[in-house]
């Protein structure tokens, strides 16, 4: 399988399925990735395609996602507080490549450790999984993944047993924020503005770095606003982001003070 060949998983009590990744055949990184529900399938599409032309780059898209993953890697990948767990239940990894470990990604946070609910899902997630990898394996269901198809399994209340079958990918399109002033009051002021001549580019990235702060429960990954005056290539302007911040309202805050 490939890291974008999808098994979607209908867990009980849940109104959306997850949709599962396997990484690794290209020999690189080995994991699972879980996203929940249509959301989570909208940020793996963002993900499969990042780094193409004009594209945002893998590592925005990465802190842009929100998905849960259990790693193969190497031992000073583990996060610390990992590590102790892994001591506490006696459990030894050793070489490279055979250490397990998971994260926890979420839009505008660094990745992190797993909470009860996160591991809770994860787990029975795992379970389905299992048997369906399983089931292709020993040929017991033809997926044709190529052609878009992806593995469902579900849970039938009626028969008490579980069932699964190929079929096509849920549409899927992330949707990007449009500016659209319908506040009258906000669009004259617009328009008193003194108009120039000048160009401007306007971008949105993620920092490379971690930020703690005690008002959040996980460390950030902030994003940053930069304003540039793209015929004299000069930074105008750099605003920082808090995971609550709207794009939109960042952007006019700064056209508009």
């Amino acid at each position: 399988m490939d890291s974008t060949d999808l098994i979607a998983i209908k867990l009980q009590g849940m109104e959306e399925p997850v949709f599962m990744s396997v990484m690794g055949r290209l020999g690189t990184c080995y994991g699972v990735s879980m996203y929940e529900g249509l959301d989570g399938l909208v940020d793996f599409d963002m993900v499969a395609n990042a780094d193409r032309k004009d594209g945002p780059s893998i590592y925005d898209t990465m802190m842009d996602q929100s998905c849960i993953t259990w790693y193969a890697g190497d031992r000073d990948e583990v996060p610390e507080a990992q590590k102790k767990v892994i001591r506490e239940l006696g459990l030894k990894f050793r070489g490279k490549g055979q250490w397990q470990y998971f994260l926890s990604f979420e839009k505008g946070y660094t990745p992190f450790t797993l909470d009860a609910r996160e591991a809770g899902i994860l787990t029975e997630a795992f379970k389905g999984l299992f048997m369906a990898v399983r089931a292709i394996k020993e040929k017991l269901i033809s997926v044709d993944f190529e052609q878009g198809e992806i593995l469902w399994r579900f849970y039938n209340t009626e028969t008490r047993e579980w069932n699964m079958f190929a079929g096509p990918l849920p549409p899927c399109e992330r949707e990007y924020p449009e500016i659209e002033l319908e506040d009258q009051e906000l669009r004259q002021k617009l328009k008193e503005q003194r108009q120039t001549n000048q160009e401007r580019a306007i971008e949105l990235a993620y920092l490379q770095t971690e930020v703690r702060d005690q008002e959040y429960d996980r460390p950030l990954c902030p994003r940053v606003l930069i304003v540039m005056d793209w015929k004299r290539d000069m930074i105008l302007n750099m605003d920082l982001m808090r995971p609550e911040d709207y794009e939109i309202d960042v952007i006019l805050n700064f056209f508009i003070p």
